[in-house]
Order: structure tokens, then sequence, then C-alpha cells
């Protein structure tokens, strides 16, 4: 067969991207018996060579390829039998040099329709405004060349924007907002995490928003007026994290979980808070689709914002910024090491969703952008916070829920691995309502149940592990007693 061979690259055009397609050469080649996803190239320049089919990734390679199509094949054809007879007529002549021209032209219509029309107007469309949309298409149509001036008018309408080929994830993954299912999310959330349901129900919308707007098309600048910057306040084991954890596993989508002491300005002694961004790019082996939609949730951020030694306020003032200019969405280039090659990779933090965490244990009342601000945080990043949602210390009656029907209940999962080997587990209502007064006397949320069940159970365990019995016993009158 003989193929079409297309170059891709970008140029720089002052501060924008534009993407440019050129056709080589037509080349004869075979399909790739090992991958079917590319040519083996058997004449020309490129001789040797494995090209990629053309598809609508064709922006991560340097050269693709397309299939010559059949009325290019019949043109040549008629125009290498008109060559080849040795008694051609001037008839056949004028007919070759006929063919010759047409073949010529059908390559030019070709490479400006097919390849122009089909992948950069698609990108196009999910870029800039369907009336600017129609307007390129229009001007393409109406040519007779490839060489054409689009007017400025159009021109500073599609300057303007980024390189549309990079929005072609709209294109891809786009789904309906019913697609996403956020009714079944909530209910299978609601099953794991125990009341806070307007809670769950606004972290659940928000990541939603996030979510969808990172596949929508828009541009990143009206994204980042729209998309949610969130933060959650509550104490220690009310469940800021747990929920983050089950919203990113519901949406399949990568997530991080950090404690933000951790990290400094380059200028100090300590992580830098970019380096949360390079976790990500390995844990998930540099997969740009996955990394790039990941939730990044910093915890404890509270500590980070409260004003204290003037010298500390500056530090802490100096991580809330550099976290700023990440949230609001940029490109970090970062050199780092891999085997013994160095290399600079570039992350977009443009569709990641942040969630700031902590307990923030002095706001009292209503907490809004004003009491952040009063507490230490820069007015520009408490600004950038436009989800508030605010845990609270789980009741009795949410513990013993918690307890008896969570799919994460603490019992439920000792019951099932206590099967694996064999031994019953026999629990009386007693006991769920004295452990649930327990946790509730300790403070800590619902991390407290736990250790109220482990009080009983480091001295019940020893028997059954030594093989003395089969049996677990969970009552009320066999708790110790203080």
């Amino acid at each position: 067969m003989y193929i079409h061979i297309y170059s891709y690259k970008k140029i720089k055009y002052k501060d924008q991207i534009i993407d440019i397609i050129h056709r080589e050469e037509v080349a004869n080649a075979i399909a790739n018996l090992a991958n079917q996803d590319e040519y083996e190239i058997l004449s020309g320049k490129y001789k040797g060579k494995y090209i990629p089919k053309l598809t609508k990734n064709f922006q991560n390679q340097d050269f693709v390829a397309m299939e010559v199509t059949d009325a290019e094949i019949k043109l040549a054809e008629a125009k290498k039998q008109t060559y080849e007879s040795l008694e051609e007529s001037i008839a056949q002549v004028q007919a070759a040099e006929y063919y010759q021209l047409k073949y010529n032209e059908e390559l030019e219509r070709l490479s400006k329709r097919e390849i122009f029309d089909k992948l950069i107007i698609e990108q196009y469309a999910q870029a800039i405004a369907p009336s600017t949309a129609k307007e390129l298409t229009s001007l393409i149509a109406g040519s007779e060349s490839d060489s054409f001036t689009i007017p400025a008018s159009l021109t500073s309408k599609l300057l303007n924007k980024t390189n549309s080929l990079l929005t072609q994830d709209a294109n891809t993954h786009r789904k309906s907002f019913q697609d996403y299912k956020v009714e079944e999310k909530y209910a299978s959330l609601r099953r794991k995490i125990i009341g806070l349901d307007e809670e769950l129900k606004s972290l659940l919308t928000n990541i939603t928003k996030n979510i969808t707007l990172s596949y929508s098309g828009l541009t990143p600048d009206k994204i980042q007026i729209l998309k949610s910057g969130i933060i959650i306040i509550g104490g220690s084991g009310t469940g800021k994290s747990f929920m983050i954890k089950n919203v990113a596993k519901e949406f399949d989508v990568p997530y991080t979980i950090e404690d933000a002491t951790r990290y400094t300005p380059n200028a100090y002694q300590g992580e830098d808070i970019e380096n949360i961004l390079v976790n990500l790019y390995f844990q998930n082996d540099e997969n740009k689709e996955l990394y790039e939609h990941s939730i990044i949730f910093l915890d404890e951020f509270d500590k980070i914002c409260k004003k204290g030694d003037p010298k500390d306020n500056a530090l802490r003032e100096s991580v809330q910024n550099t976290l700023l200019t990440i949230m609001e969405g940029t490109v970090i280039n970062k050199k780092v090491r891999i085997g013994l090659t160095e290399k600079v990779i570039s992350i977009d933090t443009s569709k990641m969703t942040f969630v700031l965490s902590g307990a923030f244990e002095e706001l009292t009342g209503s907490i809004d952008y004003e009491s952040l601000v009063k507490y230490g945080m820069i007015p520009q990043l408490a600004n950038r916070l436009n989800c508030l949602i605010a845990t609270k210390e789980p009741t009795i009656e949410d513990l013993k829920t918690a307890i008896t029907s969570s799919e994460y209940s603490y019992l439920e999962l000792l019951r099932e691995y206590l099967e694996i080997y064999g031994i019953d587990l026999a629990v009386e209502s007693s006991f769920i309502d004295e452990i649930a007064a327990l946790a509730y006397q300790e403070k800590s949320g619902y991390r407290g149940i736990p250790k109220a069940i482990n009080q009983f159970l480091n001295e019940k365990l020893y028997p059954i592990y030594a093989g003395q019995t089969h049996k677990l016993e969970l009552s009320a009158d066999k708790l110790p007693r203080e």
C-alpha cells in the first residue's frame, strides 16, 4: 500500500503555540504485524522506519501516516500506465499531464480537507466559540489553494486561545452530566460516611463540577473562574480525609493526602510544595491523563496559616503564595532525575482539584472569608476558596450507626476477618451502646471507635490466637471498667 507521511510540530508565535501539520512524502508501506497501529515504511527517505497511523492523538508523535485513498490510487495508476506505454500518442501524453495535474490537486485537497478539516477544525471547535469555528470552517472550505489569508479579526480570536489541539480531552472524554451518575455515587458514599450527608453532597457537587470543567473544552481562564477551591474545616476524626479518599475512588481519579506542615519555600530547609506534583507524576507512571486530574488534599493547613512569630509568618505566607500559584492553574517545570539522567518535566495544574483542610480550632460561629484572613490566611488564597465545608463531631447516634451500618464498620470488618479463620463473633446491642458512649467521651470523632473496642479486644484475642476458643463474645458487662 501507499501512505502519506505527515510531520507534526509546534511553533511559537509571540506568546502563543501554533500547531503545524506538513505532508512530507508519499511512500510504499505495509502494516506492521507486531503493532497494527503503525506502518513499516518500504521506500523513500523514511525507509525502514515505523510510523504510527494518524489518530486524533497525533500531537504525541513527530510523524504520522495515512493510507492513500482509492481516488489517488486510480489517478496514479492511470499516470503510470500512460508513461509505461512505448507507443503513447500526443493525446496520451496530454492525458498523463492532465492526470499528473489532477493527482497533485487531489493530494493538496486531501492534505487540506481531510487533515485540516477533520482534525484541526474539530479541535478548534472545542476551543473557540461556535461562531468563530463556523467562520474558520467557511473560510477554509471556500479556499481553492493551500495558501489563504485569515482576516485580522479572526486571527485575534484564534491566537487569543491556548493550543487548541491540547483541548482534545474534551472531544475524547467529555460526557453528559448523567454519565457521572452522581446520585449513585452519593448513595454509595453515604453507606461509608456517616452523619455528614449535606457536607458530603457539597463536596461531591464541587468535585463533579471541577472534573466536568476539565473536560468541557472551555479555555483555562474561564475554567479557573468557575472552578471550586475547597476547604474542609473540622476536628480530628470527623471524616475530612475519609471523605476525600472515597470521593476520589468513586471518580477513579488519583489522589494524595499530604501534611501541609512538611512544606516550605525553595529557599528554606524543608520540602518544596511543588514536589507534591512531582510525586503524583511518578506515582501515575507519567500518565498525563491521570495525574493532571488528581485531587490534592493538604491537611493541617491551619498550622501554616495561624499567626505567630513575625519571622514564621513570613515563611507561612510564602508557602501560601506558592500554593496559590499552583491552585490558580499553571504549568510547573521541574528538573527530575531518572536513573543516571536528568530531564525537565512539565505539569499542568489547571485540571487538578485542591482541597485544604484543618481544625482551625480558634474559629467559632460562622466561618467565612474574613475569619480565614484574620486567622492568618493570605487574602488572595482565602478568596480562592469558594467552597467551605465544616465537618462536625459525631453524635452518639452517629457513632452507633458507624459501628453497625457503615460499610467500613470496625465490627463488621472484624467479623469478616475472624470468619476467614473459622472464628464466630457474637455482639450484644448493649456492647454497641457502651462503645459509642466511650468513643463519644474520647472527643476524637470516629477514630474513637477502634480505640474503645480495642480496650476489650486486646485481652480477648490472645486465647483465640492460642487456639483456646473459637468464639469471640462482645457484651457490655465484659468491658473493662476504670
